[in-house]
């Protein structure tokens, strides 16, 4: 993970919310939720702006506390520029090509799943998947679904959508060999100016963008990409800015006690609407739009532990 934490976020990203919470401590909320993945090693470059310079000790006993000390290698630095990822890099050299990564980008994307069970089921799927390029989306889950059905090339694979599309983006689980060719073997020619992968592979790095750094034959599909059937982590201030979401994936709030986070609940009838609600908007740029009703079934069965009566 490298991100910046700060409350002089870029006025795109405020949702015209504005801070509701001190930044530092939806970090550290974020951060707390991943405690409950199994991670080998963690690796947190992460810069704080000066009003959070005083609870870098605060902080870091946080960090250890919640990972274990032995499992956490942390730098109070972001990298901003390609060469800055060198040493790291070169740390990491002698991972398998195929090994999984959960990349980070962003402070404000926690786990919200009810369990890591659906998590585990996916990367199952990455480490039998034998594709040179691969991922799994952790976040953006409503644009993930979508992009997915645009596609056309879709396969439902269990409790998951497998699909093939070119995605750069700063939050997902990748294969060491995408990274590694993304990160230090292309040149960034047109980078984010706060150092994000996003647009290295061209536009915003959406799978329908336009991609000009050709790392294979086919760069409109070139990852393998593995969609879950149920949402894993969301951004902490919901997704206003996009497709009328408010409503069916709102802003979410920082818990009094990170020692008792409680899972989100949903009726039946929400669930069903925040998943179709994306029908009416893809039909305006991409034509008839209509997700597959064995993706909706599983969807509600999935989410059935968290299901309340209406």
């Amino acid at each position: 993970m490298s991100c910046f934490v700060t409350h002089q976020r870029a006025s795109d990203s405020l949702n015209n919310i504005g801070n509701r919470y001190n930044r530092l401590d939806v970090f550290k909320y974020v951060l707390k939720t991943y405690s409950k993945i199994n991670f080998e090693h963690i690796y947190l470059y992460i810069g704080l702006d000066t009003e959070f310079l005083d609870r870098k000790d605060e902080f870091e006993e946080f960090v250890y506390n919640i990972f274990g000390k032995d499992k956490v290698s942390l730098e109070f630095r972001r990298f901003l520029k390609q060469n800055e990822w060198g040493p790291l890099m070169e740390t990491l050299s002698s991972f398998e090509e195929d090994k999984l990564i959960f990349f980070m980008q962003n402070d404000d994307h926690p786990f919200i799943d009810f369990n890591v069970d659906l998590l585990n089921e996916g990367i199952a799927l990455l480490e039998n998947d034998k594709s040179h390029y691969k991922m799994l989306t952790l976040s953006h889950w409503p644009e993930a679904i979508s992009a997915a059905y645009v596609h056309n090339n879709y396969e439902k694979v269990n409790n998951y959508i497998h699909t093939r599309f070119t995605l750069c983006d700063s939050i997902n689980i990748y294969n060491f060999r995408f990274l590694k060719d993304v990160i230090i073997n292309i040149p960034w020619t047109n980078p984010r100016w706060d150092g994000r992968i996003d647009s290295v592979l061209g536009g915003s790095g959406a799978p329908w963008g336009k991609p000009h750094h050709p790392l294979g034959p086919h760069m409109d599909n070139l990852l393998s990409a593995w969609v879950p059937l149920r949402e894993l982590c969301r951004h902490f201030d919901g997704y206003p800015y996009q497709y009328g979401l408010y409503g069916a994936f709102p802003i979410l709030q920082l818990p009094p006690d990170l020692s008792n986070i409680t899972p989100l609940t949903f009726t039946k009838q929400e669930l069903t609407d925040r998943f179709l609600m994306q029908e009416n908007y893809f039909q305006e740029s991409h034509g008839p739009f209509k997700l597959p009703k064995e993706w909706i079934d599983t969807m509600l069965e999935l989410y059935k532990p968290v299901t309340i009566t209406e």
